[in-house]
């Protein structure tokens, strides 16, 4: 039997052969694993990673030193120049390894950075060198940021800051929003959402500014912290969608031709549209002409994968209203998203996507599904399927495409049946049991094809109590 060693005992021999032999952490690791194998130790529990995110501990008692003394210069209230070095220096420090971005969040670096930032308002160079350490400081630790972080955003979105500060202020936002619901919570609490509508709208000439608002409101939307058993993140999203829509929609018409923006209006549009009500509303924006910038994606930047994919997820989100969904239609989409299926055949993202959007466009919808019938989507969708057979999503997409354009208009059956759907759907029935068998029998069932539907539950034979 091989012999096995911890995480501790191995990152401690990594610490060892550093101090001792004067060599990087990367040399160290890997004199460690040689060393280990040739004893016959089983490293296949080891993440050799960790072992380097650390500091030679000659470089530690230097960078609490300049931490103590910066603490000292702040409390009496000294001027730019006499705190210049230590802030340079522990700057960099953040920057420098993920060793030393753990060590700084450990010290009291951000409260002094947020005091630095604070006294210090008009000075370009030095808020942007503090708001950059942030940036590396918080980025996969956002717990050490405290109860107080929304209230110090909410300052400095209020003030004038030059183009890179804000940019690095947004980042700083948006790294402190992922994986941390407390932090979204304190930001939004904080009136952050009107601020940076505030920051948006007189930012409407700055493209980089415009991305980074709406990344930043993007983050406020996640619900990815395992801590918090429910978020707050659909209402998170009500907020910025009943403060921001119209302007989103004015972005997509003023920067049409530009893909960056473009692409960051659509994603986040997907993101904070969570009620029917906001899908009518962006219909009303402009009188209907929202619709016609969204379609017009497709037509500016036919050759994006990504921008396409983006576009026909929107229009799945806003699908989510019966009436919306017929104005797309009447707005010409079916032939747009059968073009892109078609123009972008390679890609099994958006074949998925395209399959989704069909899907969700024609769910209930006899007039929808026969559009789609008409700009020839059995075909589309069937090769879609047939190209992507070992994509999951693809297959599964595409059969419930295939089962609500059926479902309420019985006449395009015989379409996908001439087409061969009925030994397709069982092929991908046999080869995806397990993972794809409830959506392949609906589309199978109500295509009118011999099926094989399973009783989940016949109420026989076991007491209840």
């Amino acid at each position: 039997m091989s012999r096995k060693i911890s995480q501790d005992a191995f990152n401690q021999l990594v610490k060892e052969i550093v101090t001792e032999l004067e060599v990087t952490p990367e040399e160290a690791v890997e004199d460690a694993v040689l060393q280990l194998q040739a004893q016959g130790v089983d490293l296949t529990n080891i993440r050799k990673s960790i072992a380097l995110n650390f500091i030679p501990p000659q470089e530690i008692r230097p960078l609490e030193i300049a931490v103590n003394s910066l603490d000292e210069l702040l409390h009496e209230g000294a001027e730019k120049d006499a705190i210049i070095d230590d802030v340079k220096f522990l700057c960099e420090a953040c920057g420098k390894s993920t060793g030393h971005k753990v060590f700084m969040g450990k010290t009291d670096f951000v409260r002094l950075a947020f005091d630095i930032l604070h006294r210090f308002p008009d000075d370009v160079e030095l808020c942007a060198m503090v708001l950059k350490a942030l940036v590396h400081i918080t980025t996969d630790q956002p717990d050490i940021l405290g109860s107080n972080v929304g209230y110090n955003m909410s300052l400095f979105l209020e003030r004038e800051l030059d183009e890179n500060c804000l940019n690095l202020l947004l980042t700083w936002m948006k790294v402190a929003c992922i994986k941390h619901e407390e932090n979204r919570q304190n930001i939004v609490e904080s009136n952050c959402i009107p601020l940076l509508k505030n920051v948006l709208e007189s930012s409407l000439e700055v493209p980089s500014i415009i991305k980074g608002v709406f990344s930043t409101f993007r983050a406020l939307t996640l619900d990815d912290d395992i801590r918090v058993e429910f978020g707050q993140a659909h209402e998170n999203a009500r907020k910025i969608a009943e403060a921001t829509l119209a302007t989103m929609i004015k972005l997509l018409k003023k920067y049409k031709s530009e893909k960056e923006v473009v692409g960051e209006v659509i994603l986040t549009l997907s993101a904070v549209i969570v009620r029917n009500e906001y899908c009518e509303k962006l219909l009303d924006i402009r009188e209907g002409e929202s619709l016609s910038y969204i379609l017009d994606v497709f037509v500016n930047f036919p050759d994006s994968e990504k921008l396409n994919r983006q576009c026909m997820r929107l229009l799945k989100v806003l699908a989510g209203s019966d009436k919306v969904k017929g104005e797309i239609i009447k707005a010409g989409a079916a032939s747009i998203i059968v073009m892109a299926m078609t123009r972008l055949r390679q890609s099994a993202q958006l074949i998925a996507a395209g399959n989704g959007c069909i899907a969700a466009l024609t769910l209930r919808s006899s007039s929808n599904s026969q559009a789609f019938c008409d700009a020839d989507a059995p075909e589309v969708i069937l090769d879609g399927m047939r190209t992507h057979k070992q994509d999951l999503s693809v297959q599964k997409q595409g059969c419930w495409a295939i089962r609500n354009m059926v479902s309420r208009n019985r006449d395009i059956c015989p379409v996908f049946l001439e087409l061969g759907a009925e030994e397709l759907i069982n092929y991908i029935l046999q080869t995806y049991s397990d993972q794809c068998e409830y959506d392949a029998k609906a589309a199978l069932r109500d295509l009118g094809c011999k099926v094989d539907l399973r009783e989940e539950w016949t109420g026989e034979g076991g007491a209840l109590n």
